[in-house]
């Protein structure tokens, strides 16, 4: 069993003076190098076994991840349904995926932001009914055929992306509003007349008892069997490392002119401070050759909730930093397919 993964890391930069508004939507902002770092990594698959629903809420509050056994209707025996077909999503996944995310963090709404099919060949998934070996004597019989040279596993993902409705967008601001979420952020923004840390945001947002709450959650799960280039997960608290700066940048967001036009996002990317720099860490969490039925749920943001250390018996992780990693030849079998459903929940 692996110890040990690579993973990607970009050179530090200076990213305070960078415009979203002079790059094109959801494209990042130019970063000088990457360079290729081990990281130590465990598998967390016995912390799930045998697991009722509490535990994998109380995982995911502590941190920002955890698995959930689901059996979905896109999955036909051996065949798959189209993850491409909007209609079939639409009608099949989408909703199981509102049902599965309500049951696990107990939110009173979900609206499905957009989904990602991805592949690591460069090209969406088409796979009516492919089977794919469900063995490893198989996999490894089929490995000539079926992979490519490693280095191409690493290229640019493809994806699609599909925003939501208008009418989704129309009763997502509805439930921010009647949530009291708008005028909440509305009255930070009339006070904060000089730059504020996080956590004097959070703490105004969170007076006279806890804000109003919404969060961002990805549904990730794998098409077949993983057995290469698992999905690895740091929990935020672990994050503190030397050698890792983590550096905010905003994205420039296509937005509905009804709802203000385009707006900007906050994202986060760990930046290695300097090309000979070693990491001792931080340790990633996975799952050891995640099924279909294993779904991951992991946490992008959490509004109200910016602290990144735990403080107390009902802190919850504001999101979790995510990897692909590579595990060198503990890995085979073919690329690894899945889809990346965004969900915001509201409660």
């Amino acid at each position: 069993m692996a110890k040990q993964a690579v993973i990607t890391f970009p050179l530090y930069r200076d990213l305070s003076a960078d415009n979203p508004w002079e790059r094109a939507y959801s494209v990042p902002p130019s970063l000088p190098k990457f360079v290729r770092r081990s990281v130590p990594i465990r598998d967390v698959r016995h912390d799930f076994e045998g697991i009722d629903l509490k535990h994998s809420q109380d995982y995911l509050r502590r941190n920002g991840f955890t698995i959930v056994n689901h059996t979905s209707a896109m999955f036909d025996g051996e065949a798959i349904k189209d993850f491409d077909d909007v209609s079939v999503l639409e009608e099949v996944y989408y909703p199981e995926c509102i049902k599965l995310l309500k049951k696990t963090t107990g939110a009173k709404h979900v609206f499905i932001t957009h989904s990602s099919s991805r592949q690591s060949h460069g090209n969406t998934i088409n796979t009516g009914s492919e089977k794919f070996p469900k063995t490893k004597e198989e996999i490894i019989k089929n490995e000539e055929e079926s992979i490519k040279d490693r280095s191409k596993l690493n290229e640019r993902i493809e994806t699609f992306h599909m925003a939501a409705a208008p009418t989704a967008n129309a009763e997502l601001l509805k439930v921010a509003r009647e949530a009291g979420i708008i005028q909440r952020e509305d009255n930070l923004c009339e006070d904060a007349t000089s730059p504020e840390s996080d956590q004097i945001l959070e703490t105004n947002y969170n007076q006279n008892g806890k804000g109003p709450r919404y969060a961002c959650f990805s549904i990730w799960r794998p098409l077949h069997d993983v057995t290469r280039d698992p999905l690895g997960y740091a929990p935020r608290y672990t994050t503190n490392v030397d050698g890792l700066i983590a550096t905010k940048y905003e994205n420039r967001v296509p937005g509905d002119s009804s709802l203000g036009g385009d707006f900007v996002r906050e994202q986060e990317v760990f930046l290695i401070k300097d090309e000979e720099v070693g990491l001792k860490g931080p340790e990633f969490l996975y799952i050891s050759e995640q099924k279909p039925e294993e779904v991951s749920i992991f946490k992008l943001f959490a509004l109200g909730n910016t602290t990144l250390q735990p403080s107390n018996v009902e802190w919850e992780a504001p999101g979790t930093p995510h990897s692909s990693l590579d595990i060198g030849d503990a890995g085979y079998g073919p690329p690894r397919r899945s889809i990346d459903v965004r969900c915001i929940a509201v409660w």
